[in-house]
């Protein structure tokens, strides 16, 4: 009985680490999107997720930061 929770606690808190890595590091980063410029392929409070250990290719969409607060979701061209 206490092995199979002892796996659940590890897995978790490794999770759990791991994200907190890759947010600090902006590797890997949860974006909503605030406005309908990219409907209908993305809708309007959609979430997103993003990373920045890529390089960017036609096509893709970019994320933007402004004031810490808003995110802009660019389209690629």
């Amino acid at each position: 009985m206490k092995k199979p929770f002892k796996i659940i606690v590890i897995t978790l808190s490794s999770l759990y680490i791991l994200y907190s890595i890759l947010s600090y590091t902006k590797a890997l980063s949860f974006s909503k999107l605030t406005s309908n410029s990219n409907e209908p392929n993305l809708k309007m409070n959609s979430k997103i997720l993003s990373s920045n250990l890529v390089k960017y290719k036609i096509g893709d969409l970019i994320v933007i930061k402004l004031n810490n607060k808003l995110n802009v979701v660019y389209g690629f061209c």
